[in-house]
């Protein structure tokens, strides 16, 4: 048996049919939903609405035109919720920090100086968007910040310049996202985490201006083939290679070699540039190029333009 957005009938499933398997058959990408799964081992599993956001059943006005209920956006871009539910899915120690402004996140600093959310029961009723959150360390001297961690790490410290801001343990949060309060100073925030005793970090660094662009691909070569198809990056970024999350740039992609351009994408669920073309505006400082393989063998060159920054170039090999 199937529950769709129905977890609160796994028991009674189980109860009345308890010879039959059940599964949740469309569910949201939330820890309470993979939380009454892990407390029920009569529950198989579940299948997340959804993957990837989808252009279809807008919820919000015009601008937006998709739904944003994807752990990757529509350029394929990791959201938090992808990060959550690789912490719940996979054995391998894993972190991912994101933060935000105090007053726009979900979470408060309380009379005791401690952070803690606005609403302790909200978590359990999250919907299909995640939670507004950057993954960059760049805002106003002294704003207090809450810095949410995704991790299937059973403790972390967390590090601003090298200085600890404490040790905090997964245990003691319900809703299984690590907190902290932090006053901004720029430079360098590391999270330090144990799992089965294997350690692992992760860090955000404060950007500068973006002066650079950078193009990558995770597919060097392709096959003359008409069908493979490259995904290309570009990413702004400072002089010191890190990359810029809060400004962006018109890119223009230029190609020169025998390959097709299918579509640009930046991934905002408000953009409403064309997918069909050669100039893509970053959104978080990126966005995403895809070209296609003809049937002819060679070496091409994508080449990213943009005002005020230098040309960068990319190489594909078509074989």
């Amino acid at each position: 048996m199937g529950y769709s957005y129905r977890r609160v009938l796994y028991d009674y499933g189980h109860e009345n049919y308890p010879d039959k398997p059940i599964m949740g058959t469309e569910n949201l990408a939330q820890y309470h939903e993979w939380k009454s799964i892990m407390e029920r081992p009569h529950i198989s599993g579940t299948f997340l609405w959804t993957g990837i956001d989808y252009m279809g059943e807008i919820r919000d006005p015009w601008p937006v035109r998709v739904q944003p209920s994807g752990l990757l956006n529509s350029a394929g871009f990791k959201k938090g919720s992808y990060h959550m539910m690789k912490t719940l899915w996979n054995d391998e120690p894993h972190i991912h920090i994101a933060t935000q402004n105090i007053e726009k996140s979900l979470n408060k600093i309380d009379n005791n100086g401690n952070i803690a959310a606005k609403d302790s029961e909200k978590w359990k009723h999250a919907l299909w968007e995640w939670q507004d959150v950057n993954d960059h360390w760049n805002y106003d001297e002294n704003d207090m910040i809450s810095v949410e961690i995704y991790s299937n790490c059973d403790e972390i410290e967390l590090f601003l310049n090298d200085k600890s801001l404490g040790k905090k343990k997964l245990s003691d949060f319900e809703d299984h996202i690590y907190k902290w309060g932090v006053p901004f100073t720029d430079g360098e925030l590391i999270a330090k985490g144990v799992k089965d005793g294997k350690e692992v970090s992760s860090q955000i660094i404060t950007a500068r201006k973006a002066t650079q662009l950078q193009l990558t691909s995770e597919e060097k070569t392709i096959k003359a083939n008409n069908y493979d198809v490259a995904h290309i990056i570009a990413q702004l970024t400072d002089d010191d290679g890190n990359p810029v999350k809060t400004d962006d740039r018109e890119i223009t992609f230029e190609i020169k070699g025998q390959a097709k351009l299918l579509g640009v994408d930046n991934g905002w669920k408000k953009s409403v540039e064309k997918f069909q073309s050669n100039k893509s505006t970053t959104h978080n400082g990126k966005t995403l190029l895809i070209i296609q393989a003809t049937d002819k063998p060679e070496t091409v060159e994508i080449i990213g333009h943009s005002k005020s920054l230098p040309d960068k170039s990319i190489f594909i090999e078509v074989q």
